[in-house]
């Protein structure tokens, strides 16, 4: 196969050169410069570079590596059998030997990936024993090191030596990865607890709500008939008032004089001794008297004291009925392992504030004292992301009314992790939780995984 012969080129010359516009973006310029060995030495690879394009350009082959290009991107990088090539968007064909000549041809900037002449192009760094990325061809050569290049390869061009720290770099990457994968494997092991957990709470809520239903019918018959007997004895209570107010009718005076006076004729006189006398003292002081009146009251007292129990035990029922149905109804998503989070809360502590979020239900601010409780936002929805969003929080001074958005985050426990305030009032929280653990989206909850309803 015949090679083409490279052009002579004049040392002193016309020598390409990348400089930096305006916005620190590299473009191709001209510029004569002096004899270097630098200059020698990038002469003679650009030359070898433009012989190995020209016969690859000749015999329609794919060459086995292009600076800057992935392998498996080669294919794209395919002369035509006339030695052109077509920019990848296809605005323009170019001589084959062009690309990588450190001057921008193509639009799109795909004919310069493997030097900074186009600003808009993406150099690929292999970077063999960890990720391979692509960054923007502008870093290329501009005398720093690329960390996402743990290869050295976007700083070629010998100004300064870029160290290969992709083994260390890749070990400590998929170290990383491992932790996170057991994170996860452990993350969606007690997903899968919560789900159970939420599926058996709600069943034993509803069985709950059911005999607390029971309960509050059987009460309320109790009532009634508690109720009716406390009437009729505060009757009983009035009438024997009455009586005590009006004092001993005339009647009741002669009946009780006449019985008087006649035990007194009929019965002998009995010296009292004196033990009974004692004995009659400590009775006094003992057993109090009681009067028609005094019944009356202590039977009304016991009526309506019956009757305020029954009532507390009532509002007690109901209570707990308000809370089972709020728990019932509500909407944790179409992920069940995210009812094991109601009726909790969970706190975290800055130098300055508590903060307290309970699922579904609020959010909270207080001051490190422990008091003065703000409330950031109650539970509003789901929103498209997948994010709890709570709303209508206290008014804030010269600002909305707070509000509170959560992210959610797959984690082995469940724990407040983060709290910003990007806005006035309008507070952002990070949420990390088992029920957020989704295997084939990183352990991030997203819609459809975490809540589908929207």
């Amino acid at each position: 196969m015949m090679v083409p012969e490279p052009a002579p080129i004049a040392i002193f010359c016309d020598q390409r050169r990348s400089v930096r516009d305006t916005n620190g973006a590299r473009t191709g310029a001209r510029q004569a410069s002096g004899v270097s060995v630098t200059v020698i030495l990038l002469a003679v690879a650009a030359l070898t570079a433009t012989a190995v394009a020209a016969a690859d350009a000749t015999s329609g082959k794919v060459a086995t590596s292009l600076r800057g290009v992935a392998k498996s991107k080669l294919d794209l990088y395919r002369p035509r059998t006339d030695g052109q090539w077509t920019c990848l968007d296809a605005s323009k064909a170019i001589p084959f030997a062009a690309v990588n000549d450190d001057y921008c041809d193509c639009p799109d900037g795909s004919d310069e990936p493997g030097t900074a002449a186009c600003n808009n192009g993406r150099f690929h760094c292999a970077n063999v024993g960890h990720r391979p990325v692509d960054i923007p061809s502008s870093r290329i050569n501009d005398g720093v090191c690329e960390p996402e290049c743990c290869d050295g390869s976007d700083e070629y061009n010998g100004k300064i030596t870029c160290p290969n720290t992709c083994a260390e770099t890749g070990a400590a990457w998929r170290k990383q990865q491992e932790d996170a994968a057991r994170k996860l494997a452990e993350g969606l092991r007690k997903k899968e607890e919560y789900r159970q957990r939420a599926i058996k709470g709600k069943a034993q809520a509803e069985q709950d709500m059911a005999m607390v239903e029971i309960k509050l019918r059987a009460i309320e018959s109790e009532l009634t008939a508690l109720r009716a007997a406390r009437d009729t004895a505060e009757t009983d209570e009035r009438a024997a008032q009455d009586r005590a107010n009006a004092g001993p009718s005339s009647t009741e005076s002669t009946e009780s004089a006449d019985s008087t006076s006649t035990a007194t004729a009929t019965e002998s006189p009995v010296p009292d001794s004196w033990f009974d006398k004692v004995k009659a003292k400590i009775v006094d002081l003992v057993v109090p008297k009681r009067t028609p009146l005094d019944m009356a009251k202590k039977a009304a007292d016991d009526a309506r004291q019956k009757v305020w129990d029954a009532e507390s035990k009532q509002r007690d029922l109901e209570t707990q009925k308000s809370d089972l149905r709020a728990k019932l109804e509500t909407d944790v998503g179409s992920e069940p392992a995210y009812g094991a989070l109601v009726g909790q809360c969970f706190t975290m502590t800055t130098a300055e504030y508590t903060y307290e979020l309970c699922p579904f239900r609020h959010a909270e601010q207080r001051n490190s004292a422990g008091y003065g409780a703000t409330r950031l936002g109650t539970w509003g929805k789901w929103t498209d992301d997948g994010q709890w969003s709570l709303t209508n929080g206290q008014y804030c001074w010269n600002g909305p009314d707070r509000s509170v958005k959560v992210a959610l985050e797959c984690g082995v426990e469940d724990a407040l992790v983060e709290i910003a305030e990007p806005n006035k009032c309008e507070y952002t929280m990070r949420f990390t939780t088992p029920a957020a653990c989704v295997e084939n989206e990183g352990g991030k909850a997203v819609k459809g995984g975490a809540h589908d309803e929207l």
